[in-house]
């Protein structure tokens, strides 16, 4: 279930060429763990991250999404994609979650 996609940098440059589509995104630090899963409108969301014109999650270092066609569809990922890491990690959410979608 996790996200199958390639790791992207994620910085303000990446998120402004993510499509503004319905979908689901991992954020996660250099070696790879996700810290923060989420959903929404991509690119919006993504971009949310820097309004404040500075890092917007300590070491946040890759993104990945995927599109899902609809907002009840990215909800039922997001939740799916939550479950999935707690049950990987003893009962857990990453580490900039603060409950489940």
């Amino acid at each position: 279930m996790t996200l199958k996609k390639k790791w992207s940098p994620f910085n303000k440059r990446t998120t402004t060429k993510i499509k503004n589509v319905c979908g689901v995104y991992e954020i996660a630090d250099c070696d790879g763990n996700i810290i923060y899963i989420g959903e929404g409108m991509l690119r919006d969301r993504a971009a949310s991250h820097f309004l404040r014109g500075r890092d917007p999650i300590p070491q946040a270092c890759k993104i990945r999404f995927d599109s899902t066609g609809s907002k009840r569809r990215a909800e039922e990922r997001e939740r799916a994609l939550l479950d999935e890491f707690s049950k990987k990690n003893k009962g857990t959410l990453p580490r900039h979650n603060k409950r489940r979608g």
